[in-house]
């Protein structure tokens, strides 16, 4: 967490400030920005906090203690999930992505997925599947990825250790995750390219490397650029007043998450859809947001005081990621925490507690079933 924060912040910043992007209208806006050092000074604490908790939870982290008092499931329960997260891909479906993530945790966790020699294989369907349906959301690829190599790192403590083999790992998977966004960058319009399939925006990848909006296209294919100005922007509108401090509501939001906005018409608006009608109503009014990242959001609501609120969240996640090695391969609460993991990375990106909640339930629903069928519900 403190890596993603931390290089999202570095590169953002750097692309920011020498106007790297295709969104010039927000890159103008950034450079009208009033309040930069008291934005800075926030942004710093906040990695201070990110520091502090992350080397305290580092200092309780060991190697996992796998246990395999499960159930085995079939083979033909292994097929059946795995069309389904198919199935789910195919539609194409934005609030279908949680039941995916979950359906593709309990099928590399069960089973005996993890020690097949094929298992590499396996990762390259579900990645191409992910590219194939999917292209269009390279938060989603993303979040594949991360979980394959989460996977992987705590089944065989690669992560919990460094040496030449976890160095050359790590440097592989980097270039993989480079690999994949710039090709679903392509897939999605960005370079020049008539037929955008697969194999095609693969081969195209070269070339797109040494086109001369190259930097522009990057700021915005790993969504740094944009990210950064916009947890920029967001705590200048309040300091300006230009947004009101919401004391809370964007997070208490979350309560009115089953009634609809037309029967409770008081229910408080997403953060996003206010900053961004404030930013560009244009690009509002035609369905369009911009994320508010997790820290910019607490200080919109709290000011600094959003930096206790920050501790919390932070502390939780790490309280998660440390115990998990408490808790049985594969069984119910292990592949719940894992899922809360993964998730967290969009949550911090800024996609709303409210949204976090809703992907929770859903996981909770469909591993909670299929532990459910497997016997393992009662597995700590």
């Amino acid at each position: 967490m403190l890596l993603y924060i931390t290089v999202n912040q570095i590169l953002g910043g750097y692309l920011a400030s020498n106007g790297y992007g295709w969104n010039k209208g927000l890159i103008e806006s950034y450079f009208q920005v009033e309040n930069i050092k008291l934005i800075l000074i926030y942004l710093i604490l906040i990695n201070f906090i990110l520091f502090i908790v992350t080397f305290d939870s580092l200092s309780k982290l060991k190697a996992p203690l796998l246990n395999y008092k499960y159930k085995k499931d079939s083979f033909i329960k292994k097929i059946i999930i795995f069309f389904a997260f198919f199935f789910c891909s195919l539609l194409q479906q934005d609030w279908l992505f949680s039941v995916q993530l979950a359906l593709l945790i309990y099928l590399i966790a069960s089973f005996d997925f993890l020690e097949s020699r094929y298992r590499y294989i396996y990762y390259i369907i579900f990645i191409f599947i992910m590219l194939l349906f999917n292209y269009e959301s390279k938060r989603e690829i993303l979040m594949v990825l991360l979980l394959i190599i989460f996977m992987e790192s705590y089944f065989n403590s690669i992560g919990f250790k460094l040496n030449i083999k976890t160095t050359f790992i790590s440097l592989i998977s980097l270039l993989i995750f480079v690999s994949f966004v710039l090709i679903a960058s392509i897939m999605r319009g960005y370079g020049e390219l008539d037929n955008r399939d697969i194999i095609n925006s693969m081969i195209y990848i070269p070339k797109y490397i040494t086109t001369e909006t190259f930097m522009d296209s990057v700021s915005d294919n790993f969504e740094l650029g944009y990210n950064y100005i916009v947890s920029i922007l967001s705590i200048d509108f309040v300091l300006n007043g230009r947004i009101d401090y919401l004391y809370g509501l964007s997070l208490l939001k979350t309560l009115f998450l089953p009634f609809p906005r037309e029967i409770f018409d008081i229910k408080p608006d997403n953060i996003m859809i206010i900053f961004t009608k404030e930013l560009d109503y244009s690009f509002y009014s035609i369905g369009g947001s911009y994320p508010i990242n997790l820290s910019s959001e607490l200080f919109m609501n709290f000011n600094f005081f959003g930096l206790f609120f920050f501790f919390v969240f932070i502390f939780l996640f790490n309280q998660v990621l440390t115990n998990l090695r408490y808790r049985y391969f594969a069984g119910f609460y292990f592949l719940i925490s894992v899922f809360f993991i993964i998730i967290f990375f969009i949550f911090m990106r800024g996609s709303g507690l409210d949204l976090l909640v809703f992907c929770m339930i859903l996981a909770l629903l469909v591993i909670g079933f299929l532990s459910f069928l497997s016997g393992k519900l009662k597995v700590k």
